[in-house]
């Protein structure tokens, strides 16, 4: 074979094998599954039930004002805080004589409820039992509510909005046995001190004496996030899974839609890329929608709580909060991730991000025995020894659980603070104070 013959031989190969690659790269895909064979798909049931919204909208502190710059905080797990919520909900607000009223708390004596973030007030009427269908709170939304005895008028309720700056005042028709009840049984209740602080300078309130609670540790359910993309996407069928590159992960999608595992399945990320071209805000309000759209799949599978929400020209957030034992939890494995986080952008209703853990934890823990946290006043004067203190900066100071997730999910109670924005976890128990910042 001459040269010219050799030259035209491989001249072929190459060809050939050109072709080969190019038709393996057109034709590649990942590792996808179609999820409507018999073997992959799973019958789609609800997770969880629906809530009502009084369930899942509830304040995170019950104080007790005795008159005398005395001050109770009456625990989320005592009978007597379940028993208020519960006189709350069927107790009527009458609006024939609002009023525009200052100070907030103006009674010496009261029980205040303090809410994680503002209520608003189009969602009051979904919250308490109102006389008139056409009820309208001069308000834009209502971040504490105070409940006390008016001499011949009987209970009233104080709403106080830090948006507006202003106080309405309200007639109900609760007993004031039932408020008395809860405010002479204070033996049960933690004595506290109010402390000023944050941008609206309002008073917080935290323990006078150390607070002892259990170490907690749980068993924990995977939830399937298979199950989550039938519930979530239009058509099952359409979806397709593929692993992920880390080998933990996986992801599934419709071609548009995504859900993404997270943290070796622990957590997910749903996206629904759409976005809208107007430039209005859509109509119901974040809270609702997002609210509506939790019911929809059930994916209230442990006690979540409203958090906070924010509005952002037309993008709207909202956080609900996993609770344990009566308290938030505000850390897991040292990041902010134990809560149901949604966004919306343009004027749809549906959320365009949801983010959320992917298990259940068990409802009777095992107690791992008492930790004992510093006072209120101890982790205020840590605080104030840094060099960069700015006290307006300190907007709350909350007793919270941390949560780490070995083979079982423990956790563990620790002072949590929000300062500048962003949420610190603060342990004095330490040779020096450790702060460990919250993303």
């Amino acid at each position: 074979m001459n040269y010219e013959n050799i030259k035209t031989v491989l001249l072929t190969g190459l060809v050939i094998m050109s072709w080969v690659l190019t038709w393996q790269l057109w034709t590649f895909q990942l590792d996808y599954a179609v999820l409507d064979n018999e073997n992959n798909y799973e019958e789609l049931i609800r997770l969880e039930e629906e809530r009502s919204m009084n369930e899942v909208i509830v304040p995170e502190s019950m104080i007790v004002h005795g008159g005398d710059e005395e001050y109770y905080i009456v625990r989320p797990d005592l009978e007597q805080h379940k028993d208020f919520l519960a006189t709350m909900s069927e107790t009527t607000f009458i609006d024939d004589d609002m009023r525009v009223q200052h100070p907030f708390a103006s009674a010496p004596t009261g029980i205040q409820l303090i809410y994680p973030t503002s209520i608003p007030s189009e969602l009051f009427v979904h919250l308490f039992d109102v006389e008139d269908e056409d009820f309208l709170l001069p308000l834009t939304s209502i971040n504490r509510i105070y409940f006390y005895v008016e001499p011949d008028e009987g209970v009233v309720a104080q709403l106080l909005s830090l948006f507006d700056e202003q106080v309405v005042t309200i007639k109900t028709d609760m007993s004031p046995s039932d408020l008395e009840a809860l405010m002479e049984d204070t033996d049960d209740y933690m004595a506290a001190t109010s402390i000023v602080m944050g941008m609206h300078q309002q008073s917080q309130y935290v323990p006078v004496d150390h607070t002892h609670l259990p170490t907690l540790s749980y068993t924990a359910t995977m939830l399937s996030s298979m199950q989550f993309s039938q519930a979530l996407f239009t058509d099952p069928s359409a979806v397709s899974m593929y692993h992920q590159s880390n080998g933990k992960d996986d992801s599934y999608t419709d071609g548009n839609r995504i859900i993404s595992e997270q943290g070796g399945g622990n957590f997910m990320e749903y996206t629904n890329p759409v976005f809208s071209e107007t430039t209005e805000r859509s109509g119901r309000h974040i809270i609702q929608a997002s609210f509506d759209f939790i019911n929809s799949h059930g994916g209230w599978t442990d006690q979540y709580i409203l958090d906070d929400w924010q509005s952002f020209g037309t993008r709207d957030l909202v956080s609900y909060r996993l609770w344990v034992n009566g308290f938030p939890v505000m850390s897991f494995q040292g990041e902010d991730l134990m809560k149901l986080d949604l966004v919306r952008r343009g004027s749809g209703n549906q959320p365009t991000e949801y983010r959320r853990p992917l298990f259940d934890i068990d409802n009777q823990p095992i107690d791992g025995g008492k930790k004992e946290l510093p006072s209120g006043e101890e982790v205020l004067d840590a605080l104030k020894e840094r060099e960069d203190f700015n006290p307006r900066s300190l907007e709350k100071m909350v007793i919270g659980y941390e949560m780490v997730k070995p083979s079982y999910v423990i956790a563990e109670p620790f002072w949590f603070v929000k300062y500048d924005g962003r949420w610190e976890k603060i342990d004095l128990t330490a040779k020096e104070e450790v702060t460990d910042g919250l993303e």
